[in-house]
């Protein structure tokens, strides 16, 4: 007659040998979803966040007004100018407008899509205005008056 114990024994055997069989694909995959998804959410964050752009730089003694930055779409707060003011801007999006509202609506003056890049703008116009800002990415604004009787490259 065999022995009950020898045959409970080789069953405990097969059954934890059988354990790590199974058990080892799938922590493998857990492992590789968990490095997965880690991997992916440091991808997109690295995609959120852009270069902040450039300040532009004010001539030396520039009246210098104020200066205003953002990312994306935006409207400024207030500013008072005098005829003959200027528009310094940078960007490191494919795309930047600058719309200009208050006392006079002067709208668009400017429109960029080449990538980044800065430059400068004089609109005709003074008074209390603020600017609408279009734009993919982040943008640094600079606004300066001048007197009008000046050259442009100030």
């Amino acid at each position: 007659m065999p022995d009950m114990d020898q045959d409970v024994s080789a069953e405990r055997e097969t059954a934890g040998s059988t354990r790590p069989r199974w058990l080892v694909p799938v922590m493998l995959g857990v492992v590789v979803i968990v490095v997965a998804i880690a991997a992916f959410a440091l991808l997109v964050e690295d995609d959120d966040t852009s270069d902040p752009a450039p300040a532009p730089q004010a001539p030396t003694g520039a009246d210098v007004v104020t200066e205003f930055e953002g990312d994306g779409d935006g409207e400024t707060d207030v500013f008072d100018v005098d005829e003959g003011w200027e528009i310094r801007w940078e960007t490191t999006g494919e795309h930047l407008e600058i719309a200009v509202t208050g006392d006079e609506d002067i709208g668009t003056v400017l429109r960029f899509e080449d990538g980044p890049g800065g430059g400068t703008t004089r609109p005709i116009g003074s008074g209390s205005l603020s600017l609408e800002v279009t734009a993919d990415g982040p943008w640094n604004v600079l606004i300066i008056n001048h007197d009008p009787d000046e050259d442009s490259d100030g």
